[in-house]
């Protein structure tokens, strides 16, 4: 889709099928062409949450307002301990982010999106894929949960905190994942260990 210009702009598993082991995208509500002499393209910021790039996240949480006294509990976690990062154990500061994003007016502010953004999306169902499953035929990997991926209860959690906390601790939790040399290959399933 790149080498053809088109920027998805919200890639997740539910926008990619498999049939008779050839892939193919779906659901275009989102994309865009990138122009002639143009490397990227403005949106409204939209995309699966758990998906979305830490880039497009960040712009985000520039658009987003800063109330001044909002407080998320646990937000002096130390996001490079991933051991630590319990998702059930900080319920309270993942319910705590998501009305939070409610009150953020994206249609009035753009966010540029580059081919990067749709390439890191598809990185992030990669490894939710390598991680989920452990064979052929969707059989799930025993070692399979939702803290596997700690950044995705965050979003679908999103809870009651202002809009500019809330992002920071989306992009808190995600970039302190990715920053652990080793967590992407302790998560991936031993049916895709080889790989």
């Amino acid at each position: 889709m790149i080498g053809k210009r088109v920027l998805h702009g919200d890639l997740s598993p539910n926008n990619f099928v498999v049939h008779d082991g050839i892939g193919y995208f779906i659901d275009f509500d989102h994309a865009s062409i990138l122009a002639g002499g143009t490397t990227s393209t403005y949106s409204h910021g939209t995309g699966a949450m758990p998906y979305i790039s830490i880039r497009i996240l960040q712009a985000m949480l520039d658009l987003a307002p800063f109330e001044v006294g909002a407080n998320i509990t646990g937000q002096d976690a130390d996001p490079n301990n991933v051991d630590d990062f319990k998702v059930d154990n900080n319920v309270d500061l993942v319910l705590q982010a998501a009305s939070a994003l409610q009150d953020v007016d994206f249609d009035t502010n753009l966010i540029e999106h580059r081919p990067s953004d749709d390439l890191k999306s598809l990185f992030y169902i990669f490894f939710e894929f390598i991680a989920k499953y452990g064979g052929p035929h969707g059989q799930l990997a025993p070692t399979w949960s939702r803290q596997t991926l700690p950044w995705a209860s965050p979003y679908e959690a999103l809870g009651n905190a202002d809009t500019h906390l809330a992002l920071s601790t989306i992009c808190f939790a995600k970039m302190g994942v990715l920053m652990q040399g080793r967590f992407l290959v302790a998560k991936t399933s031993e049916y895709f260990a080889e790989f």
